[in-house]
């Protein structure tokens, strides 16, 4: 992993190996590419630091800690009939195999429009999407690349829309070193009809799952985490030719055995004619002499029993022969097997291999659970145990339990996902849930309002904070106790007085009270006693212009994933005048119980 876009952005300074751009010419032509600009006002990476969003060629282009705005808008559309992107570029340092993963381009304005994005490998497009709504993919294979090669990744409105055209985005850069590329390349592995080709090579995929091959010398497997080495490696050719000289000699061995109990048999079938003779002559003494019937009744009956006797030793015996035959058959199989593998092992296929004693042995393809993984159950020796891994905010359903079985996952699992109101009821019913995105359904299931996902902070200040995405500040009602926390990039924090005040992305509210403030070294507090300075939206405070202490809603905000400019001139926790920062709110419970023993039992993180 050599970069993401996220991780990496950096304000005022461009962070090592990255360059913010916009095309002054038509995209794809590196030549007409201008550098962005920084904006500590508008917190973003801007065309025209003095005159936006205005200024030549008049577009509002913008790059933010978490996206930008890909203008125009219908007011500022270009006479030249160039579509204007703006463009985060990477800039290869070493040779290597690289790839756009995790990447996707998310629409988040308020009004309609049409996004186009593009990738780029120095001016060659490998990678073009459009999108009016919803998440699309941008991730793509981009080959063999060198030192001086350039990433570029682009996105623009392709329709004059009403408001500032923002979009969020995200994507990490990744390489193969170029020493492992090669040992790959020169393994010959296959591409697939949905791969691109480069020098006929690529990633192992999740539908590789299980496959092996030979990188190098070393017996690697794909799992869904890439290609790992071999748990065991197999048997070299002497190995296998000396265990099939051994089974030879045990067939042999066998053999001789099986010549014997024959003998036996035979000698056994002679016995059995003897004996009926003399029942015949028995018979024959019976008839003459009908005076000693008595006498002869009970010599007959002696040689009966003997009879029954060699009868049960001879089915003994065809019990014993055919073991010995089942046991031949098995012998001569697993031989010929040896041989086959011998045989392929002195000519080693340039294609995957699947290795036939150890799929009899272990479990080489990962279960599927939906909501989780089970990566590290890849090769899991017969008898074991997996269990799965659930994503944040889902758990292991009861009764999960999956065994490897003679190469076979037998059982089932389930990750099953914890629908909460809100961050704050996910976090009480599982203290352990991590930060990030969440679906939750603040009416409940037989509510109207259908569930939606948010951000969930679940460690600042307590955590069990909800992101004020527009479909979430919908359904904030103006009864419930509640604060705000306004959460800059760097990790910095404002939290509002506890109020009733429902956000609103359109209208905008004065809260007077004593707020809370992180540095990241320190919590503190100001009161805002008179607010007269007006915000543009939501919920703050500011007692006029210049250097006031304030939490000032002003300008910019992109509500679908609840973000917004916060302006505070002191205490200047942000450290610029201004940033864009997600809006997060969590309901406060302690105007409901009668003590603070109450509250603490109620709820434990409070």
């Amino acid at each position: 992993l050599l970069g993401a876009y996220q991780a990496s952005y950096a304000a005022a300074a461009l962070p090592t190996g990255w360059q913010y751009l916009w095309n002054g010419a038509s995209i794809g032509s590196a030549q007409g590419y201008q550098a962005l600009a920084y904006s500590s006002q508008y917190v973003s990476w801007v065309t025209d630091t003095t005159n936006y969003p205005g200024g030549t060629p008049g577009v509002r282009l913008a790059l933010t800690s978490t996206g930008g705005v890909a203008g125009p808008v219908a007011s500022e559309a270009s006479s030249s009939g160039v579509t204007r992107y703006v463009i985060a570029a990477y800039n290869v340092a070493a040779p290597g195999i690289y790839y756009l993963a995790n990447a996707t381009l998310t629409p988040a304005s308020t009004c309609n429009t049409q996004f186009s994005g593009r990738v780029y490998v120095n001016n060659l497009l490998v990678k073009l999407v459009t999108t009016a709504s919803g998440s699309v993919d941008l991730s793509a294979a981009l080959g063999k690349l060198t030192t001086g090669d350039v990433i570029y990744v682009a996105a623009a409105s392709t329709a004059a829309s009403v408001c500032p055209p923002a979009f969020a985005w995200d994507f990490t850069i990744q390489s193969f070193s170029a020493a492992n590329a090669a040992a790959v390349i020169a393994a010959g592995a296959p591409v697939n009809a949905n791969s691109i080709v480069w020098s006929a090579w690529r990633p192992c995929e999740p539908a590789d799952a299980g496959a092996v091959a030979s990188f190098g010398g070393n017996l690697q497997v794909c799992t869904l985490g890439g290609w790992v080495l071999y748990p065991t490696a197999p048997a070299s050719n002497s190995t296998l030719a000396a265990t099939a000289d051994q089974l030879t000699v045990q067939i042999a061995q066998a053999n001789t055995r099986i010549t014997a109990v024959n003998g036996t048999v035979a000698q056994y079938t002679v016995s059995l004619s003897a004996i009926n003779g003399v029942l015949g002559g028995v018979n024959a003494s019976l008839t003459q002499q009908g005076a000693s019937i008595v006498s002869l009744t009970g010599t007959v009956a002696q040689h009966t029993t003997s009879l029954a006797t060699q009868s049960a030793i001879i089915g003994v015996v065809n019990q014993t022969l055919l073991s010995q035959s089942t046991s031949i058959g098995g012998l001569s199989q697993t031989a010929t097997a040896l041989g086959n593998n011998v045989a392929s092992a002195n000519s080693p296929p340039s294609q995957f291999t699947q290795v036939g004693l150890y799929n009899a042995l272990r479990c080489q393809t990962a279960p599927t659970v939906a909501n989780g993984n089970t990566t590290g159950c890849i090769g899991t020796l017969t008898g074991a145990q997996c269990t799965p891994v659930c994503l944040p905010g889902y758990y292991v359903a009861s009764g999960s339990t999956l065994m490897c079985v003679g190469g076979v996952w037998v059982g089932s699992a389930a990750c099953q996902y914890f629908i909460q109101p809100s961050c704050l009821a996910i976090l009480q019913a599982q203290p352990t849930a991590s930060s990030g995105l969440y679906t939750i359904d603040p009416d409940g299931s037989a509510g109207a309002i259908s569930p939606f996902s948010v951000n969930c902070d679940m460690t600042t200040a307590g955590g069990g904070w909800t992101s004020v995405n527009q479909s979430y500040a919908t359904t904030l009602s103006t009864i419930t106790y509640r604060n705000y926390l306004y959460m800059a990039p760097t990790g910095r924090w404002y939290m509002s007085p506890t109020t009733t005040l429902a956000w609103s992305w359109t209208a905008a509210q004065n809260l007077i009270g004593v707020y809370t403030y992180s540095n990241l070294s320190g919590t503190g507090t100001f009161a805002c006693s008179v607010a007269s300075e007006a915000q543009s939206f939501g919920i703050g405070c500011s007692p006029g212009v210049g250097s006031t202490l304030k939490v000032l809603m002003l300008s910019m905000s992109v509500p679908a994933t609840a973000q917004g400019q916060v302006c505070q001139d002191l205490p200047n926790v942000f450290g610029t005048p201004c940033a864009m920062c997600t809006i997060y709110e969590r309901a406060s419970i302690s105007y409901f119980l009668p003590s603070c023993n109450a509250i603490k039992t109620a709820t434990p993180l409070a």
